[in-house]
């Protein structure tokens, strides 16, 4: 077990729960959906940043600095995770093309309502191994999931603590101002909000189940729904083996 100095990012799709909640009856579709958009925000992960695990709707990734340069550190994530919003809003509009005229479904039917939230945060974190598994504990961790219960009002930003954001070269976007949470637990928290720019998907008036690549569409994703149930406990995200190699060597 270690105190280090701990760069901590939790990236969460916005507009899950609602997306659940609607689709009982196409769970496999809003399932198989999810983690498409899930594996392109990890595949942009790279070291110093490590994937912690997955938590329903989002990834937990953490950046242990050490004696590290922490300017150089936070300066590399930031870059990632400009890229990880970039890479998701083209899969997402990936995913909406060619679900146009295909599945009736609610989950494919509200599929353009999802978006990303990024939040950041660096603090002394405690770093134990717990069944060969790094886990992050102390206030940090708590402090970034809180970020997500806030009163912004866009549903696809990036939001940093300032303890992040004060070692930033430059905005991760050019739409930023002052933002303040104050939560019972922990205090006021001040941050900075970036908000990229607006998404306009394309959504053209097309009866359900009138296009080829749509149906074909919904076949897949049923695909990826069904084979999972045989093998989840074979499917790997980018970087879990990563970490799972760190905790070893702790």
């Amino acid at each position: 077990m270690e105190i280090t100095p701990t760069i901590l990012v939790f990236a969460d799709i916005s507009g899950y729960t609602r997306f659940i909640r609607l689709n009982k009856i196409s769970i496999i579709h809003a399932e198989a959906i999810v983690t498409e958009l899930l594996d392109v925000v990890t595949r942009q992960a790279a070291f110093p940043l490590k994937l912690n695990k997955l938590e329903g709707d989002g990834a937990f990734f953490y950046c242990d600095i050490g004696n590290a340069d922490p300017a150089d550190a936070v300066n590399d994530v930031a870059g990632q995770i400009d890229i990880m919003m970039t890479k998701f809003a083209a899969k997402h509009a990936e995913l909406v093309r060619k679900s146009i005229g295909g599945c009736i479904c609610g989950a494919c039917r509200h599929l353009e309502a999802l978006r990303l939230k990024i939040f950041a945060h660096l603090g002394d974190t405690v770093m134990k191994c717990v069944n060969d598994r790094v886990e992050l504990g102390g206030e940090p961790p708590i402090v970034v999931h809180r970020l997500g219960k806030n009163g912004i009002a866009a549903d696809e930003y990036v939001l940093v603590t300032d303890e992040f954001g004060r070692y930033l070269d430059h905005d991760v976007y050019p739409s930023a101002k002052p933002w303040r949470e104050t939560y019972e637990e922990i205090g006021t928290v001040n941050c900075k909000l970036f908000l990229p720019n607006c998404r306009d998907l394309e959504q053209p008036t097309v009866w359900r189940l009138t296009r080829l690549r749509g149906i074909a569409e919904a076949v897949r994703l049923f695909w990826i729904g069904f084979s999972d149930r045989f093998t989840r406990g074979d499917r790997r995200f980018q970087n879990i083996q990563a970490s799972e190699s760190a905790a070893k060597r702790s």
